[in-house]
């Protein structure tokens, strides 16, 4: 059995091998977010222009945030409405959500790690990460109600938010942008520089789920759609749904990561598979990296060379290059 879009295939054993495994119902959902991601993997500019909305809705933001009863910085819902509902008028009775606006800022920090488009930040991008962590101080400063199942997923979001909010506030520095960004916000350049020094101090929870176990997740829901012959045909996506799909594979099967300088691989063969290819971009390179059986192989299709770790050895890609697939503990954390 193979499925094939454009940008991704997966070679799977007989289907008849897979009628005796029900696909779980705690499958990771390609929602919006996970599409955005996506096409931030694969076509930077489709994620332009999907990212281009939150700055112009700032505004609506800080509403959204003051109504929630936060003094100050911006809440962004409606990533997935259903999930996390806004709360435009009074202050809420249960928990804000406050996992789609921290979410959103790794997005867009995303999108300018791999597409290193600078002007976006300046026409608006940078906005929405500085509000994110001023969203941050406001709840440091004058607490807020929030979902405590939502913390372990919080935790690192806020600390590459708040990173982030220093370096690109001396990006701004070297292209003289500071001022006016910090006019936009209402701050002054020191309020700016103390939004990347607050602590990160979360509770813990319990139900944090392992990296074995989303990738576990992530393999049955790939295969549940090959079983199924959801939207199977390139010509039949819609809405991102086809991004969302590379999102999951490239994030959770081939645990792709986005590091300051290079791109981090730790591919894993879920059981029953026989391979997988996925066609990425990073910096206006475009490559492939496909896993057949127990070899791996990484081909740069288009664009200059660019670094690559793989199982955490550096690699150039200059042409084309193999690696071993490691298969012990193929599931196991890290």
């Amino acid at each position: 059995m193979e499925y094939k879009t454009y940008r991704m295939s997966i070679q799977l054993t007989d289907k008849a091998d897979f009628q005796n495994q029900p696909v779980s119902a705690g499958l990771p959902e390609v929602d919006k977010q996970t599409r955005i991601y996506g096409f931030i993997l694969s076509d930077p500019k489709i994620a332009r222009e999907e990212l281009a909305i939150f700055p112009l809705s700032l505004d609506m933001a800080r509403r959204k945030a003051r109504a929630g009863g936060l003094k100050q910085g911006a809440l962004y819902c409606g990533l997935d409405p259903k999930k996390h509902p806004c709360h435009p008028d009074d202050p809420p009775e249960t928990p804000l959500h406050l996992l789609p606006s921290f979410s959103l800022s790794r997005l867009l920090i995303d999108y300018y790690r791999t597409s290193l488009d600078f002007q976006f930040l300046l026409a608006g991008g940078a906005d929405v990460v500085f509000e994110t962590a001023r969203l941050w101080q406001s709840i440091q400063t004058f607490g807020s109600a929030s979902d405590t199942s939502e913390w372990p997923a919080l935790e690192p979001l806020i600390h590459l938010n708040l990173n982030w909010t220093n370096r690109i506030w001396t990006m701004l520095g070297r292209a003289g942008k500071q001022q006016d960004v910090a006019a936009r916000l209402g701050l002054s350049e020191q309020e700016v520089l103390q939004l990347a020094e607050l602590p990160v101090q979360l509770p813990e929870h319990s139900t944090v789920r392992t990296q074995s176990s989303q990738t576990q997740e992530a393999a049955a829901y790939l295969a549940g759609l090959v079983q199924t012959g959801y939207l199977l045909s390139p010509a039949d996506w819609h809405n991102g749904e086809e991004a969302g799909v590379l999102a999951v594979l490239a994030t959770q099967i081939a645990r792709l990561k986005i590091d300051d300088e290079e791109l981090s691989f730790a591919p894993v063969l879920p059981d029953d598979w026989q391979g997988y290819t996925l066609r990425l971009s990073f910096r206006g390179s475009k490559f492939d990296i496909s896993v057949d059986g127990a070899t791996g192989r990484m081909v740069l299709s288009e664009g200059s060379a660019i670094p690559v770790l793989v199982y955490g050895l550096e690699y150039l890609l200059e042409d084309e290059f193999f690696f071993d697939l490691k298969r012990d503990g193929i599931f196991s954390d890290e």
